[in-house]
This record gives structure tokens, sequence and C-alpha cells, in this order.
């Protein structure tokens, strides 16, 4: 009697435990060939984040005020194509910022920089002659900036 009742609170614990429901792992994965570092050109752009996600996300950006945005910024599990642009940099220096996509405790982080723009100033010539007597000199600039 004791041997029964010993083996029906196994089989119970066992059907109990069995029957549990586990919670998906807070897995984010980005496919082989996502990097973890993105560089935009100073002209700015797209690039897309691919990433599957078996709990629902969000993205967070740091540093990127004003320049940098994503079409989507949360989502469910699943997979995800999500857009980051960045605006031209018309500043005299580099930028950077940081875009966290966050799973449950997870979060994997994307470093973003974008270089200083260059702007193209060229002359058509090195060099210009000018008699002494004077004359009218006409300088051909080639650039993509506005000038007067």
């Amino acid at each position: 009697m004791k041997f029964l009742r010993i083996v029906s609170i196994l089989l119970i614990l066992i059907i109990g435990v069995a029957c549990t429901e586990t919670a998906p792992s807070p897995d984010i994965e980005f496919p082989v060939y996502q990097s973890e570092n993105i560089t935009f050109d100073p002209k700015g752009g797209m690039e897309i984040l691919n990433f599957t996600s078996a709990l629902d996300w969000y993205i967070e950006m740091h540093g990127g005020d004003g320049w940098l945005s994503a079409d989507q910024t949360e989502g469910v599990a699943g997979s995800f194509r999500v857009a980051l642009r960045a605006e031209a940099n018309e500043t005299d220096a580099s930028r950077s910022a940081e875009v966290l996509v966050c799973s449950g405790d997870l979060q994997m982080p994307i470093s973003v920089t974008q270089e200083m723009y260059m702007p193209v100033f060229e002359l058509e010539k090195d060099s210009y002659e000018v008699s002494a007597a004077g004359s009218e000199l006409v300088i051909n600039v080639f650039t993509d900036m506005q000038y007067t």
C-alpha cells in the first residue's frame, strides 16, 4: 500500500512537471552577415537591421538625436527588418550613436558612426597668369557647397 502511494505521488509530479509551459528564451538572433557596427556615408542613407526575437522587443537609441532614426522601434516576437536612416552630416565633426535592440533582459548593442562632411572645392587650374597691364581673370570653381 505504501508502495502504491509513493508511485502515485511520483506519477502526479511527473505529469505536473511535463505539462508546465516553458517561457520562450529572450534571444535576439542576427543573421551571420549582420554587423554590430554600421557606418553611414556623410551624405546620409539607410541601413537595414535584420533580426529575430523570441519575445516582444524594442529599440533604444542613444546619441543620434536629430540625425538618426528607425522606422520601427518596437514589436512582438518574430523576424523583423528595421530601417535605420541617417541624415546628411553637414558638420565639421564625425558623429556616433548606439542602437540597442532589447528583448527581455537581453540587449544587443549596435554602434553607428557617420564621418564628417568633406566639401569638394576645386579650381579648374592650379595657377593663373595675369599680364602686368591687368586683364579680366575668370576662375572656374567646382564645388558641392554654396558660396558667394
